[in-house]
């Protein structure tokens, strides 16, 4: 999001643009979150994913939609291909970040950029894609940890170390006076204890389970 929010127009209306995005976002994963867990339990799956995350995705889904005969199947496939999609449109706004920094540090050309990073990180997944406790061992470290913290970093560097330019930020959007408090008050006081508090215990599960 915050790549993306980069390239958007100063006079966009980001209240509203925020609202639609989290809503939206919080929706489909409800939504996930509704089919996967009751086929976990459903066929008692909970061990076979119990080792890694993957699992609930790849394990559970396809068991769940099989035994449903050919509706179940077309209906994995549709879900799978939505997968496939997020996961492409994630990885553009993801590589975006070292692109634009060769480009801006370097000089590079775009497409050099592009083919410079696509070949490093096909290279560094290599392991993942042969090996699924490689992928999931990398799937609770950047995605359960760094990404979290990572979002706690962006809170408590707008809300603290930087709060003028943060402001300054709201004033060129010209959002009202009430949004701009709230967003201040989130932003300081809210959001980055709550996020502290899912990097902890993110970081416990992780110790967790390379102890167990």
């Amino acid at each position: 999001m915050v790549t993306y929010a980069s390239y958007l127009n100063k006079k966009s209306n980001l209240p509203k643009l925020s609202v639609g995005v989290a809503s939206l976002d919080t929706l489909v994963g409800l939504m996930a979150g509704l089919i996967t867990f009751p086929i976990v339990l459903t066929f008692g799956l909970s061990d076979a994913i119990s080792e890694s995350t993957v699992g609930a995705l790849f394990i559970s889904i396809p068991t769940g939609l099989g035994s449903y005969g050919a509706v179940g199947r077309i209906v994995a496939v549709a879900f799978f291909a939505l997968a496939y999609i997020a996961a492409i449109t994630s990885s553009v706004s993801l590589l975006e970040v070292p692109v634009s920094s060769l480009m801006d540090k370097f000089g590079f050309k775009r497409e050099k950029s592009v083919w410079l990073i696509t070949l490093f990180l096909f290279l560094a997944g290599i392991p993942s894609a042969l090996n699924l406790n490689i992928l999931g061992t990398i799937d609770s470290i950047f995605g359960g940890v760094l990404l979290i913290f990572g979002g706690f970093l962006v809170t408590f560097f707008m809300g603290w170390v930087v709060p003028g330019k943060f402001n300054e930020e709201l004033s060129d959007s010209k959002v009202g006076i009430k949004t701009t408090r709230y967003l201040k008050f989130m932003t300081r006081w809210v959001a980055p204890p709550i996020i502290g508090f899912g990097l902890f215990i993110s970081v416990f599960d992780l110790l967790k389970g390379w102890v167990s």
